[in-house]
């Protein structure tokens, strides 16, 4: 498993932070994550077997966010 954190932009509420959480918690491959609306960041472990961050950052935009790997 493979840890990664991203800054996420775009996010306006909590509803957007878990709207977001939704959406990575949906995809293949995600063993955990969690969104934090208050520091904008989204920490997500994931099998990199199974998806690659740059898909995860994919999957978050097409929902209307953007993520900034730190």
């Amino acid at each position: 498993m493979n840890t990664v954190t991203f800054k996420v932009g775009g996010m306006v509420c909590d509803g957007c932070a878990a709207n977001v959480e939704r959406t990575l918690a949906t995809l293949q491959g995600i063993a955990n994550c969690q969104v934090n609306y208050a520091n904008e960041q989204a920490t997500v472990q994931y099998n990199p077997q199974q998806i690659a961050a740059a898909a995860i950052q994919a999957e978050v935009e097409a929902v209307g966010f953007t993520l900034q790997r730190l």
